[in-house]
């Protein structure tokens, strides 16, 4: 699946567009496995090893300010973002 990601994504960590070696890529759970995310593709997006250390098991909602990309392009099609709202402390998941 790692090697799936990396290719849907392009080898650019989605948290700051930075096209990365293969060997600096990590995978990050968008809605972490700590509270209750899958560890399916629709799931995971390509980041490197900084963004995803500092990200770790926060909640996407508290990084969404750091996106490269609006949350509405991340290139997870089944991952239902539902924003409820007009600030990054109100998005809700819904897993479709």
């Amino acid at each position: 699946m790692r090697h799936e990601v990396y290719r849907r994504d392009e080898r650019v960590c989605v948290y700051c567009g930075v096209e990365c070696r293969a060997e600096d890529l990590t995978i990050d759970h968008m809605i972490p496995l700590a509270l209750g995310g899958l560890d399916e593709m629709t799931n995971c997006v390509t980041c490197c090893r900084a963004c995803n250390h500092r990200k770790a098991a926060q909640p996407l909602q508290q990084v969404l300010e750091s996106l490269a990309m609006p949350f509405e392009e991340l290139p997870v099609c089944s991952l239902s973002l539902i924003h409820t709202g007009t600030d990054s402390a109100t998005i809700n998941y819904t897993i479709v």
